[in-house]
């Protein structure tokens, strides 16, 4: 009767199926923790600088030199 508009609804959302990203390079920020997960695979990057790489079969492979360096390297 003022005039005034008034919007009434539901807001829904649903997990998509798939999402892609497709650029030259893509950048994700955070400030004190990034978590990529699927399954029971996940690796973390933290603020302080540690990563931690988690699953059932972790393979690496390098076309050229393949450097791990550390002040102490453990091996099970």
């Amino acid at each position: 009767e003022t005039g005034e508009l008034a919007v009434v609804g539901v807001l829904r959302s649903r997990v998509p199926e798939k999402i892609v990203l497709r650029a030259n390079v893509i950048e994700l920020d955070a400030d004190q923790e990034l978590l990529l997960r699927s399954g029971k695979g996940a690796l973390r990057i933290r603020e302080d600088g540690d990563i931690e790489v988690v699953g059932s079969r972790i393979s690496a492979a390098s076309r050229g030199l393949f450097r791990l360096v550390g002040k102490m390297l453990r091996l099970n």
